[in-house]
């Protein structure tokens, strides 16, 4: 328990090990030692250009064209030292012995571009006074390309700092050496009518069809329309503003918005086999071909109202929002007479609604002071509504055991995985020995992602030619998989190991007697590696946490000096300092709870799944403006 980690060290030069396993191959590696010993340096470049020109036609008439080249090129390069020699096996051992104990090296290499064009023309129709009506239409075209290469492998032949490609003694064609190239290209054109009576009332309508490469030829082609309205009913009808009430807005909006998918679907997928004789390629049998994919359609609709009061002092919004999914682009599991296991395909439909409101008060305004002070409110509900037959739940990106998933009429971001046997109130259940029983049923419900709401406050006060503006943002509820907590658990590398580790606990749970009452375990286990591994890394409802949070995510300081440079050349001289991410108060043991939205790692998306993720960073930001 009071061995010092740090000596990872022995006089030899080997690593210093705190047991050695009973198979050699699985002894747990310092970490100190992968640390100092290992290599591993990331390099990337990026350009980024762009341009834009725009052309007056005639009168009313615009055009403007734009286009952006974005271009990053990146490089890998790390090795892992030998953990054993071949000497320290016996030649029966050799053969159970992944080459991978005896060092590894690996360089990648990639490059991608991004082309983006588009062209706008725009027309203002002149009507009898106060009456206008625009219009607007578009093209627009996007070709993304990559190209990524990886060579490497594992078992070094010579002993010592020569870490290369060609001292490896095992390259597996296929898995060590790899080059993927991926091609997309999207084009579309859309246009715009709006239409205005005197600012207080309007109409407008989009409709934009696109073409994309990924989808299947006779459906890459989708539309999809829009409509926006308006009403400032205070005015519209005759002006009722008085003392308390300043002003009222209508809005509404309805529009649906498709998305395609990722490249490459309806192509056989292959792999290699590395038991064939020559190590060939073969069919993948867990992935089919797509068939005859739809694009992704999204309706929405939302209808708001803008109140202001005591001469528009006190502002309040609030809003509705509902939004359905259908035709989901997805994998599902189809039947094994097919030859395959998984297939993507056009299915379930998805419904998420909720609220959002916002209120600002003007709480001082003199010719000094200024001082302004704002409130957000936001909630969503999510519901799965149909998916493919006989199917009740839609998984993600599996995490360990872990999965993000979707049920039928049920959440959107559930979270399943292992559990303990639990009683009807919750509470888990030992055996005489004081181990907890692990629940046999693999996939169940063990979180929710969703918050409960969300909530920022922020303020703005300025005094003479000082101000302070802060912001503060908060979430109640909502799980987060903390994956990164149960790999250190199970690399031995949590800190809270350096307390349990080895000690004498009680597990909070019950014990079922033989009249079928429950009464509180008692009895003492030892919470050595084999207790963590088996009953407790091994079961992921340990790993769910709530995410609530309040962070300090912004303050800013500024002086304006203008009022002292009148008679020089500026006319403006004005500097800021921003701070970010200043302060965050969570009962999260990770990191950061706030786990930014992933939909590309699944259908259910990677938002609350905290594996190895990079936390938001502190910042600290000066700016200077200078005006001549």
């Amino acid at each position: 328990i009071n061995d010092e980690m740090k000596n990872y060290i022995n006089e030899d030069g080997t690593m210093r090990r705190l047991y050695i396993a009973e198979e050699k191959q699985n002894s747990p590696v310092n970490p100190y030692w992968a640390r100092y010993k290992d290599y591993g340096k990331n390099e990337s470049t990026r350009n980024l250009m762009q341009g834009s020109v725009s052309w007056k036609a005639f009168k009313n008439f615009d055009i403007t064209g734009r286009i952006s080249y974005d271009q990053t090129n990146s490089s890998s390069h790390s090795y892992s030292t030998p953990r054993w020699d071949e000497s320290d096996f016996t030649e029966a051992e050799l053969e159970k012995v992944p080459k991978s104990v005896f060092g590894s090296y690996y360089y990648s290499q990639a490059k991608s571009k991004l082309l983006n064009a588009n062209a706008v023309a725009t027309y203002k129709i002149e009507l009898p006074k106060d009456f206008s009506i625009d219009l607007m239409a578009g093209a627009e075209l996007k070709m993304s390309e990559s190209v990524s290469s990886t060579i490497g492998g594992r078992d070094f032949i010579l002993p010592g700092e020569f870490y290369s490609q060609q001292n490896l003694n095992e390259v597996i064609n296929g898995s060590d050496v790899t080059m993927y190239r991926r091609e997309k290209r999207n084009y579309g054109f859309y246009g715009e009518a709006r239409f205005d009576y005197k600012g207080l009332a309007h109409i407008s309508a989009t409709v934009r069809n696109d073409h994309s490469s990924t989808l299947d030829p006779e459906n890459n082609s989708y539309v999809y329309p829009s409509v926006t309205a308006g009403l400032i009913w205070s005015e519209a009808f005759g002006s009722i503003a008085n003392d308390w009430f300043s002003y009222g807005k209508l809005r509404g909006n309805w529009a649906m918005v498709g998305k395609d998918a990722v490249s490459y679907l309806f192509d056989r997928k292959y792999k290699t086999f590395v038991t064939f004789p020559d190590g060939g390629y073969a069919i993948d049998p867990t992935r089919s071909t797509a068939q005859g994919l739809r694009p992704e359609m999204t309706s929405s609709w939302e209808i708001g109202m803008d109140l202001r009061f005591f001469d528009s002092k006190t502002k309040l919004d609030v809003a509705y929002y509902s939004t359905r999914v259908d035709d989901q682009i997805v994998n599902v599991r189809v039947s094994p007479a097919s030859g395959y296991i998984l297939q993507t395909r056009n299915e379930g439909s998805v419904k998420n609604h909720g609220v959002e409101i916002s209120l600002e008060q003007q709480i001082m305004k003199t010719k000094d002071i200024e001082w302004t002070a704002a409130a957000n409110f936001g909630l969503n509900r999510g519901t799965v509504l149909s998916l493919p037959e006989q199917i009740t739940e839609l998984q993600g990106t599996q995490y360990t055991d872990m999965f993000p998933t979707a049920y039928l009429h049920g959440s959107t971001t559930a979270i399943s995985g292992k559990d303990y046997l639990r009683t009807e109130d919750g509470k888990i259940i030992c055996t005489p020995e004081g181990t907890p029983k692990i629940d046999p049923q693999k996939q169940k419900l063990i979180g929710n992602r969703e918050p409960d709401f969300l909530l920022g406050v922020s303020t703005n006060f300025r005094w003479k030619d000082l101000s302070v503006g802060l912001l503060v943002d908060g979430r109640c509820g909502g799980d987060v998989a903390n994956v990164t907590a149960r790999g250190l658990y199970s690399n031995g590398q949590h800190r809270d190991l350096e307390f349990y580790r080895n000690r004498q606990i009680i597990f909070d749970g019950v014990v079922e007697q033989a009249d079928g009452t429950y009464v509180p375990n008692t009895t003492p286990v030892i919470f050595d590696e084999k207790f963590m591994n088996d009953y407790f890394v091994a079961v992921s409802s340990n790993f769910i946490e709530d995410g609530s949070y309040i962070r300090l995510s912004y303050v800013t300081l500024a002086y304006d000096f203008g009022s002292l440079l009148k008679k020089t050349p500026i006319t403006g001289l004005k500097l800021s300092v921003t701070g970010r991410n200043l302060f965050l108060l969570t009962h999260y043991s990770g990191n950061d709870p706030q786990i930014n939205i992933n939909t590309s790692s699944g259908g259910t998306g990677g938002m609350g799944i905290d594996n190895y993720n990079v936390p938001t960073t502190r910042s600290f930001n000066f700016n200077l403006n200078i005006s001549f």
